[in-house]
């Protein structure tokens, strides 16, 4: 019983303080909004001017009730996912009050405020929000613990990014592994007296009864549950409506329709242009040491799969010797293991023979990539996108390639941001038919903001 009291004013606690957090923010984005709005006046006299209590109070109820019916206090959420949810509540929140600004015109409600709220909002409700979770993380308010339950475990990477991922809040990641259904019973048993804790069931290789079954009776311990959907199932190529009562699978080829195409493209050639500018001088000084300490040629150009399956040459810097291929064929008839290895991820995550010194640097933080940016100004590559595959893995690709060969490879794109070369080559496909299914600029402004964060780790990249 004190335990399930310990608990409740833990919950009560962190939601209060991210009450407080956005009341906080709320309040920085009025007063800098009534500033920018009367440049040259001081603040205090404005705030008595503007009647700054009864205004202020009445926008910031608007945003409270809008950010609560959307789940802002409840519901936890990757930081990409609360990033999106804010930005269309803030969006919503500032609609409905210009709207009531005209319909109620005797309110006098100053729609120049309003707009600039709305301009520079959101990044100050995701800092704030993001800072009180941190602490409250680390003081041990928020969070909880979470179960996995499966047949199949999970990625050693998805539980460790889980369990690490304070937005989320989750604590103390277990796995229980399911050998038979008798066993079922048992876990439920184990865990009927616990609360606060959350459930991610794997459903592959589940019967559907027996998820069922965990559902309706571990569902009563736990507070939500998660179902991570058997990847190579066809529930990962669309997303779930409601037609009438019955629930439909939407299989959707987004990027196989041409508006979505053409906005793609529009935009990316637009940044790509951008970044060149801003990396020119980095790409001078890799060329030239790689001249100095390695020699002739400073570029490597590889042939790879493009839209259609047509081919194009791929742009990177040189990070191998000359007689690459021969040095892996000799290193993998020696070394078994190597071979396995390669046979699975068509990479070698330690020594490699045919990387040189300062190809094993520009590798691990990808710098040996940037001249892609040339693919991409030439409209051979997206920024976004597939990995961009070797023609002698097009047998490989099997039932995928229709699909991930319909639009342009990627510098970046899915399979980087959730593994990279830890992923199987299967699992690659299967993210790359994913995104190609399931793509939107919101997935695309997810990845992109990402991907510095993985390259900087200097993880799995090799």
């Amino acid at each position: 019983m004190a335990q399930k009291i310990l608990l409740t004013g833990k919950k009560i606690l962190s939601l209060l303080f991210f009450i407080i957090s956005d009341f906080i923010s709320f309040f920085l984005l009025y007063i800098i909004a009534l500033n920018l709005k009367n440049l040259g006046r001081i603040i205090f006299p404005q705030i008595l001017e503007t009647n700054f209590s009864a205004e202020f109070l009445f926008f910031f109820f608007i945003w409270f009730l809008e950010f609560l019916a959307a789940g802002l206090y409840t519901k936890r959420r990757t930081i990409g996912e609360e990033t999106k949810s804010i930005i269309l509540t803030h969006t919503r929140s500032s609609i409905i009050l210009l709207a009531i600004s005209y319909l109620l015109k005797m309110l006098h409600i100053s729609r120049g405020i309003v707009m600039i709220i709305f301009v520079l909002g959101a990044p100050f409700f995701l800092a704030g929000r993001a800072f009180v979770k941190f602490i409250l993380y680390k003081l041990g308010i928020w969070g909880k613990e979470v179960l996995f339950i499966g047949i199949k475990p999970f990625p050693e990477s998805f539980i460790k990014k889980i369990g690490e991922n304070f937005f989320l809040g989750y604590r103390s990641p277990s796995f229980i592994k399911i050998e038979n259904p008798i066993f079922l019973k048992g876990i439920i048993e184990k865990f009927q007296n616990k609360r606060n804790f959350d459930i991610i069931i794997n459903s592959y290789g589940i019967k559907k009864e027996d998820i069922i079954f965990l559902i309706e009776n571990i569902g009563k311990s736990g507070d939500s549950i998660f179902l991570l959907p058997d990847i190579s199932g066809i529930a990962t190529t669309g997303e779930l409506l409601m037609l009438g009562d019955a629930p439909l699978l939407n299989i959707n080829l987004n990027l196989g329709k041409p508006w979505n195409i053409y906005i793609k493209n529009s935009i990316e050639w637009v940044l790509a242009l951008v970044i060149f500018i801003l990396i020119f001088p980095l790409l001078l000084v890799i060329s030239v040491l790689i001249f100095f300490f390695e020699g002739r040629p400073v570029l490597f150009s590889q042939e790879r799969l493009g839209k259609d399956g047509r081919r194009f040459n791929l742009y990177k810097f040189r990070t191998m010797f000359p007689d690459a291929d021969d040095k892996l064929n000799e290193y993998l008839q020696k070394n078994e293991p190597a071979r396995k290895e390669w046979e699975k991820f068509m990479k070698l995550k330690g020594f490699d023979p045919r990387v040189t010194r300062l190809g094993k640097f520009l590798r691990k933080w990808s710098l040996d990539e940037l001249p892609q940016i040339f693919n991409v100004l030439k409209g051979e590559m997206s920024l976004i996108g597939p990995r961009p595959y070797l023609p002698r893995e097009i047998e490989r690709m099997g039932i995928y390639k229709d699909v991930i060969l319909r639009v342009k490879p990627g510098i970046t794109g899915l399979w980087q941001v959730s593994g990279r070369n830890s992923l199987g080559f299967e699992d690659r496909l299967k993210l790359d038919e994913f995104y190609v299914r399931n793509w939107s600029l919101w997935l695309d402004f997810v990845i992109l903001f990402k991907t510095p964060f993985v390259v900087l780790r200097g993880k799995e990249a090799y």
